[in-house]
């Protein structure tokens, strides 16, 4: 009989304790988390805008880095808004235009996570927004619900 050396193993204090998530649509998806997750923990989408930054030359060209830029543009484009609410509130316009810069982030932020998760680019649906920021947006995917089936023909 022959005697078959073990297999070697890794040890323990070798592995890794946290696999490294090097698929861009996982980054993608962290970073939306982070600015999601920025409702309750304010300072969150700091550190989502800082994952953008970082993560968008390896994505260069590819659908995950129209994902980054709108998360970049929403960023600044959400604290900007946010700021001159808060002016605004001296006037009593503030807290009006506080709620709409809300409603625009949150509609960025989840469109932009249902179009990660569906593997698809980024594309803003509202026309002023694909031109903001330079412009460069892929045109949106037209919206058609399933059209009707028509009755049988009659004889």
């Amino acid at each position: 009989m022959t005697d078959v050396p073990p297999e070697p193993t890794v040890p323990p204090a070798a592995q890794p304790a946290v696999a490294v998530a090097e698929d861009p649509r996982t980054m993608v998806l962290v970073a939306y988390g982070l600015f999601i997750g920025g409702f309750i923990v304010p300072l969150l989408p700091i550190a989502g805008v800082i994952l953008a930054y970082v993560k968008k030359k390896d994505v260069v060209g590819s659908i995950w880095a129209t994902h980054y830029r709108n998360l970049i543009q929403t960023f600044w484009a959400g604290l900007i808004g946010s700021l001159i609410s808060f002016v605004l509130m001296f006037v009593l316009i503030g807290l009006l235009a506080l709620v709409v810069v809300l409603i625009w982030y949150l509609y960025r932020l989840v469109l932009g996570a249902v179009k990660a998760i569906e593997n698809k680019a980024f594309s803003p649906l509202l026309k002023f927004e694909r031109d903001f920021g330079g412009g460069g947006w892929p045109e949106p995917e037209p919206f058609s619900p399933a059209a009707p089936t028509p009755p049988p023909p009659q004889s």
